[in-house]
């Protein structure tokens, strides 16, 4: 069997990635989000190491129903809402301290 990859992209499609620089500034995130949801209609957006800008970026997620994968920013309030199109793949502040700083 040939691998989904083998003639480039997945799956047969091209890939293209597309950068947006949020500056850590959770008004030019949700700004940012906004234009790749909008203009650039990215089917997922993956990124964000500030909570703060993360915080401002879920809202434009769940409104223009575009899957956000965090990866870094660590607040406990990014997944408080459940979202349905939030996904976190790293720690969250409770989790460390709970787990690392408490015992």
């Amino acid at each position: 069997m040939m691998s989904p990859f083998a003639k480039g992209g997945v799956l047969g499609k091209k890939v293209e990635v597309v950068f947006e620089d949020t500056g850590g500034v959770p008004e030019k995130a949700a700004s940012a989000f906004e234009k790749l949801a909008t203009r650039d209609k990215v089917p997922i957006v993956v990124g964000e190491s500030h909570s703060s800008s993360a915080l401002a970026q879920i809202e434009v997620a769940n409104r223009y129903k575009v899957p956000f994968i965090i990866c870094e920013a660590w607040h406990d309030d990014i997944t408080k809402k459940n979202y349905r199109w939030v996904f976190w793949a790293g720690p969250i502040n409770s989790g460390v301290v709970d787990f690392y700083i408490a015992p």
